[in-house]
């Protein structure tokens, strides 16, 4: 009895440091947005989970499900459902494989993260990992080593490539740090300290306007719900912050832009201690001082509700302390800003695509895969820039009412946890968590956070803990719980397999494409059809494999090579019917075969789902132009005239679309117009000649 208890303990140990190892390095790989680092972590994570089921099982362990866990695997059903739907049935497995993920990370958080200790251990894991990533931002940032994306234009980015989740990832984890700020004593104050000004800095080096407006509104909310002590520390070091960056933040900015930089990390250095010796002698003196409570929950609260006419009151003067560009940014920030009126349009368009798979949506990546068909001018993004829609346009009203419920829940649960509980240190780390998770949440509505899977890790993991060390919750039955055991682990190897053929698959294409670049194309179409094999969803991979069959069996006249590489591009063009690259290589690889109804048929195809991409035009014009030439060629000059007066129409139809746009979209400069390329003037000025000289002769 007492040897199944070592290895039960022994056993959940190594999978708890296993989880810890799985939060702590997410954010240090382009934050997993890439498939190239997301695709490793699916495995580790099915490997991980699999191991604890397995454990579990030998054990006689049997764990019950809470509704959000039933909520978000309810979710990844949808996602797997709407997959059999999707416009892009690629990037709808890529994004079912996502949540199977998430899924895996809230059941090992909630079923392993159960008690104070371990919960300690996870949030500080995620503070460090937090206060690494600024760290390699300010070193990028002072040229001291380089991380490509780390820090672009005066802006922040770090890992994650993108300052705007830079800020809100920042943020977040600082409301952790300042939470465990009142948490801990002794020599791990002064570290959480250091952190909380680590963290404070990069969020504020972010230029995130949105991150910015989020810290006193989320921050007002942690203050009134955490306990005086915490109220105190949260005084001390957010003060001790500002301090700390009000003295060195002109200085370290005038250092980035000389060329030598070192000395921008003495200044850190002094903002830290300068943050930390204020934090720690305020903290002291409020603690000392012994405040009636009324200060700390009624003063304090009234008075920092007045605390934004005062800025508007000092707005110049507080402007005129900071750095000319960090100036210009906070004074920037405006519901009338052009990102803000450019997100609007987002929004709009999104709506189109909601309208037209209202239920189960269509599916994971449904926004980058329709956008461009219902875009109301011609901008560039592949993501919705608000994950609250594109949640709705991949998984349908269906979807988001189960993530509203999923929130709810949430909610309802913490604020059981807080009322209930006589636990004031586990109330106020319940807090913290909110804090983060809202920000986290709050930050999506605007941006794309989430659609980074580190970001995603954080928000399920804390939503996990939060689960784990709640007392008295609902949960389903044992005899019910089980049978959704088994499903849980066929989606674990589901997310092993299929991620294991994606990662194989990858690998075949990289070779292939060094092997056709050293001239081995028939190596290089067999790893091609290999990638193709062990990944057939993917267009691309068949166009590629179709693209070098083709060049062989014509090199060697081989007509039925030829035929069965034109059914593989079929094949291509009909999984990646969306795709402007793919199909317009389809339309010359058509063209080069002979199939003139095959082209005709995509560029009708690109029309009709890229109407404002000037380059559709370009491929137009230049199809016409040759079936034209091929026309005149066989003495069918009816049909060449047909084909050169549709080429002079394109000029109509781009100032028609560019029409329409001024008519519809409030004028500033992100607005973007379809343009006519150089190439397609000169097509059709060549046709417009030609007609005319067909109608002189």
């Amino acid at each position: 009895m007492k040897s199944s208890a070592i290895k039960k303990s022994t056993s959940q140990k190594l999978i708890f440091t296993l989880l810890c190892i799985l939060l702590f390095y997410p954010p240090f790989f382009r934050g997993l947005f890439f498939q190239k680092e997301l695709i490793p972590t699916h495995i580790i994570i099915a490997v991980v989970f699999i191991t604890y089921y397995i454990t579990n099982r030998k054990q006689g362990i049997d764990y019950k499900f809470s509704w959000i866990e039933i909520g978000l695997l309810s979710m990844t059903l949808l996602y797997t459902l709407s997959t059999f739907f999707a416009a892009n049935i690629e990037l709808s497995i890529q994004e079912t494989l996502k949540y199977i993920n998430y899924l895996l990370i809230l059941i090992l958080a909630k079923r392993l993260i159960n008690d104070k200790q371990r919960l300690k251990i996870a949030l500080t894991i995620l503070v460090t990992a937090g206060v690494l990533v600024v760290f390699i931002g300010v070193g990028t940032a002072l040229e001291t080593f380089k991380y490509n994306g780390a820090f672009v234009g005066g802006m922040m980015n770090s890992t994650l490539q993108y300052h705007n989740t830079f800020g809100a990832y920042t943020l977040a984890i600082l409301f952790l740090a300042y939470m465990l700020a009142g948490n801990f004593q002794s020599k791990e104050k002064y570290a959480i300290s250091i952190a909380t000004f680590v963290l404070f800095f990069g969020f504020i080096m972010s230029y995130s306007r949105g991150a910015w407006i989020i810290l006193p509104l989320v921050g007002f909310v942690y203050y009134i719900l955490v306990s005086v002590e915490y109220k105190i520390s949260f005084i001390a070091h957010l003060l001790g912050n500002l301090v700390g960056l009000a003295v060195i933040i002109k200085k370290f900015n005038s250092i980035l832009q000389t060329s030598g930089k070192a000395s921008g990390w003495l200044w850190l250095l002094i903002g830290i201690v300068i943050s930390v010796a204020v934090s720690t002698l305020l903290e002291r003196f409020l603690k000392k001082l012994n405040l009636n409570k009324k200060v700390y929950n009624i003063i304090i609260p009234v008075a920092t509700v007045l605390m934004p006419v005062i800025v508007l009151l000092f707005k110049n003067t507080i402007l005129g302390f900071l750095p000319k560009d960090l100036a210009e940014r906070l004074g920037s920030i405006s519901l009338k800003a052009e990102t803000v009126t450019e997100r609007a349009v987002f929004y709009k368009d999104a709506f189109k695509i909601i309208k037209d798979n209202p239920i189960i949506g269509a599916g994971g990546g449904g926004w980058e895969t329709l956008y461009k068909a219902y875009q109301t001018y011609a901008y560039w993004s592949n993501e919705a820039h608000n994950y609250f829609m594109q949640l709705w346009i991949e998984i349908g009203t269906l979807g988001i009412v189960i993530f509203g419920l999923i929130l709810a829940l949430y909610l309802y649960r913490v604020f059981i946890v807080h009322k209930n509980t006589d636990d004031l240190e586990l109330k106020n780390t319940i807090v913290g968590i909110l804090a983060a998770v809202a920000t986290i949440l709050i930050h999506s509505a605007i941006d794309f956070d989430l659609s980074l899977a580190a970001i995603a890790i954080v928000l399920w993991s804390l939503i996990g803990m939060t689960l784990g060390i709640s007392r008295d919750m609902k949960e389903l039955k044992i005899s019910i719980s089980s049978k959704i055991n088994y499903v849980v682990i066929v989606l674990s190897v589901v997310l092993l397999a299929a991620s294991s053929l994606n990662y194989f698959a990858a690998n075949a294409a990289s070779k292939g494409i060094q092997l056709v670049q050293s001239k081995q194309i028939q190596q290089g179409k067999e790893k091609f059809k290999l990638a193709s094999t062990l990944n057939p969803f993917s267009p691309n991979y068949l166009a590629d494999y179709a693209n070098l069959s083709n060049a062989l069996a014509r090199e060697d006249k081989n007509a039925k090579g030829i035929k069965e590489s034109i059914e593989i591009m079929d094949e291509a063009v009909k999984l990646g019917k969306y795709n402007f690259k793919l199909l317009s290589n389809a339309i010359k690889f058509y063209l080069k075969n002979g199939q003139i109804d095959r082209s005709i048929d995509i560029i009708n195809s690109l029309e009709k789902y890229h109407p404002l991409n000037s380059a559709t035009y370009e491929n137009k014009s230049s199809l016409l132009m040759a079936l034209a030439d091929y026309r005149l060629k066989n003495g069918d000059i009816e049909e060449a005239i047909k084909h050169l007066e549709d080429i002079v129409k394109i000029e109509n139809k781009i100032k028609s679309l560019n029409d329409n746009i001024k008519n519809n979209v409030e004028m500033n400069s992100m607005v973007r117009f379809v343009k006519i390329t150089p190439k397609t003037q000169e097509n059709i000025n060549k046709a417009e000649n030609r007609i005319w000289f067909m109608d002189y002769r």
